[in-house]
């Protein structure tokens, strides 16, 4: 994880979600395992005052708590957050969409994906994600109140499941 994913992130922890609530916000943090060299990743952010759970489709490792979606239960989450994972989805607008099954109504989804840096070099890296499409990624999923920004190399994506 970079540290410009890493300071969006906080943004969005700052900035959208309660410093202390009554019971503490079930946060859903997709693609966590962390591979890179530095080992960041978003757990840091979310204390205490949260109940983080590191996610992975497809394996077990460092920062990962649940495995397989088989795993996880519809509208069970406050939040969900991923970094630098949208990139790698094949179908980005259904994997998004998808999302949102397992987040509560007026829950909240927070995307970090990068617009210029450079490729990964591997079949996985697919897409760089423009602050537009960011956009219209959360609203074509049926996400409201989206706000979006970017900075040098990602951008941020932030919306809110709808009440049913």
């Amino acid at each position: 994880m970079d540290e410009a994913s890493i300071r969006l992130m906080f943004h969005f922890r700052r900035g959208w979600l309660p410093a202390k609530a009554d019971t503490k916000l079930l946060i859903l943090d997709v693609g966590a395992i962390a591979r890179a060299a530095s080992g960041n990743t978003y757990r840091s952010i979310f204390d205490r005052s949260f109940t983080y759970h590191g996610f992975d489709v497809g394996e077990k490792g460092p920062n990962v708590d649940v495995v397989g979606y088989d795993s996880l239960r519809q509208r069970s989450y406050d939040v969900i957050v991923d970094g630098q994972t949208l990139v790698q989805a094949p179908q980005p607008y259904k994997w998004v969409a998808n999302l949102r099954q397992y987040l509560k109504p007026e829950g909240f989804i927070c995307l970090v994906a990068p617009h210029t840096t450079k490729s990964h070099r591997d079949s996985s890296d697919l897409f760089r994600i423009l602050p537009a499409g960011m956009k219209d990624l959360l609203v074509t999923a049926g996400f409201i109140n989206v706000e979006v920004e970017a900075n040098d190399t990602n951008t941020l994506g932030i919306g809110r499941n709808p009440k049913p």
